[in-house]
């Protein structure tokens, strides 16, 4: 499934490149700042660190729908990558949402600076385990990037 999800997004980022006259050189550092953005607005739907606010977190849909946003960007840092070998898993873990998205943000400008493979598998496994913690499967997650992923495109076609 993962093989997939590279495949599927390497189209995406082949046609934003062609269409917008760019070289993957001049959006490097900029797909990783759209990752870290994208993290952020998960973390702010989650809620998960607003310790001062007794609001809960946004509805299921509209958190699986920044968790798909995530996992795009990820998915792109990943072809730089050569394609890592990663899986999803939904092992329980007993560890605080708050902690997990900042290992994500220090592991995240370590694979911008060093492009570790290692690095990344790990980035990965640690947002595979939020993912676990918000309640969602692996079918859930990869539907989600699939609808997520179709309205992309039709922003494209659209001159977004």
């Amino acid at each position: 499934m993962i093989n997939e999800l590279y495949a599927i997004q390497k189209q995406l980022n082949d046609r934003i490149l062609i269409e917008h006259n760019l070289d993957i050189e001049s959006v490097i550092n900029k797909q990783y700042l759209a990752f870290l953005v994208e993290l952020g607005e998960l973390a702010n739907e989650t809620r998960t660190f607003k310790y001062w606010s007794l609001k809960g977190p946004a509805a299921k849909s509209v958190i699986i729908e920044e968790f798909s946003d995530v996992l795009h960007f990820l998915l792109t840092l990943g072809l730089q990558l050569d394609r890592p070998h990663l899986e999803f898993y939904n092992e329980k873990i007993e560890l605080d949402m708050t902690d997990l998205f900042l290992s994500v943000y220090n592991d995240a400008n370590v694979v911008r600076h060093y492009k570790s493979t290692f690095v990344f598998v790990r980035m990965w496994n640690t947002l595979m385990q939020i993912a676990t913690l918000l309640g969602f499967s692996e079918q859930e997650v990869f539907d989600s990037y699939m609808a997520k992923n179709r309205i992309n495109h039709q922003r494209q076609d659209d001159g977004y």
